[in-house]
């Protein structure tokens, strides 16, 4: 990849733009692209653009991390940009809540029963306090922190796309921009479901760990 070679990759793609970003060639192309020139430059422009890719797509995590990056870099166009997708990511949770039946802990409960498995051993596995999991059967609807979600999720060995749909019925979701969710994301995916591997990975590298907490 030169620049000159990305520059005409982004060029094609905006001829029939949004219309290409449902071309998933052309969309994995560009975004090489952009990602290239970000790297080379670190051009707040190119970073925005990216980002406003991803508002199209609808991802707006990847969205409001490119957004945040160029507004660090006191870029002005970055700060409509987040409003505009924090509007459109409320409006998106806003909806999921209204056509949503379940709540997280109705969730969580169904997959415990659905896997055959106990409650005890469940809350071991995800090394959170018992007391815990009484509260929230008491009250499917109780907030927890979003790092023994994670650890729930854990426990029961959902893959990658089951946790993020059990985070968000939680209200939460994994961001790129943090290291504490990329470590966690990246066992996940590889299918390692060790919480006590997990952990002392996340204090390694973050100096905090997803369970051993209680949640009040």
């Amino acid at each position: 990849m030169t620049l000159e070679k990305a520059n005409d990759i982004i060029y094609e793609f905006y001829q029939d733009f949004p219309a290409n970003a449902d071309n998933s060639e052309l969309s994995f192309m560009y975004v090489e692209a952009m990602e290239y020139i970000i790297k080379q430059k670190n051009d707040p422009d190119y970073i925005l653009g990216l980002g406003s890719y991803y508002y199209v797509k609808k991802d707006y995590e990847k969205a409001i991390d490119l957004y945040e990056q160029a507004a660090d870099m006191q870029f002005e166009p970055a700060y409509e940009c987040l409003g505009y997708v924090w509007f459109a990511k409320n409006q998106k949770l806003r909806e999921e809540r209204k056509n949503r039946s379940e709540s997280f802990g109705e969730r969580f409960f169904r997959l415990v029963d659905e896997k055959g498995l106990t409650d005890a051993a469940v809350y071991k596995k995800a090394r959170v306090d018992r007391r815990l999991i009484s509260k929230l059967r008491m009250n499917p609807d109780k907030r927890i922190s979003k790092e023994t979600a994670m650890a729930l999720s854990i426990a029961l060995e959902l893959p990658i796309a089951e946790v993020d749909d059990l985070l968000r019925l939680a209200g939460f979701a994994m961001s790129p921009r943090y290291k504490f969710d990329r470590i966690v994301r990246f066992f996940i995916e590889n299918g390692n479901y060790n919480i006590d591997e997990i952990n002392e990975a996340l204090y390694r590298q973050t100096k905090h760990v997803l369970s051993g907490r209680t949640d009040g």
